[in-house]
């Protein structure tokens, strides 16, 4: 368990997100999440967490944005000690907290697809954050698909061959997604 989350599939996230994580990074990694989880659970922040919750018309959207700030500002503070590659899934952990916190005010209750949309919600504000359009990103996808089809030699990637299949994840895996 890397925070205070009781709800099974948030602590079954946490621990696939952070298996993920490249071993190389894990230091990098336990060190932010560990500054992010500290600053989130401080007085202060609990006490504007709750007045979040109370004048926000969609609490999981702002889930998501408050994981995502709280992202950025440990990569600020960092002084770029942070590796940029840690941000995601940082931000995916203090998303499932952020949650749990959610889940315990009564706010929100959370299944895989409530989940699923905080998980995308944030993949979009990370990207907004960071300045990557999506011009970029589908560029990099498109980079990162040729290479692959190289290495394995495969015919045309999916998103050539039509609509792709559900891939499974976590996330997916939790929806019954195999």
């Amino acid at each position: 368990m890397l925070g205070k989350t009781t709800n099974p599939l948030l602590q079954q996230t946490e621990q696939g997100i952070q298996a993920k994580v490249p071993q190389n990074l894990q230091m990098a990694f336990q060190r932010t999440v560990t500054a992010g989880l500290t600053l989130m659970y401080s007085p202060g922040m609990q006490n504007r967490m709750m007045q979040g919750l109370d004048s926000t018309p969609n609490p999981v959207d702002n889930a998501a944005l408050g994981a995502v700030n709280l992202t950025v500002t440990l990569m600020n503070q960092s002084r770029g000690s942070m590796p940029p590659t840690v941000a995601a899934p940082v931000a995916m952990i203090l998303l499932c907290e952020i949650l749990s916190f959610l889940e315990q005010a009564g706010k929100a209750q959370v299944t895989p697809d409530v989940l699923a949309q905080a998980a995308q919600s944030v993949a979009h504000h990370l990207l907004t954050a960071m300045q990557v359009s999506q011009s970029q990103l589908h560029q990099v996808v498109a980079q990162g698909m040729s290479g692959a089809q190289a290495k394995i030699g495969a015919g045309p990637a999916p998103a050539q061959a039509g609509a792709p299949a559900p891939r499974a994840g976590i996330i997916n895996s939790a929806r019954g997604v195999q």
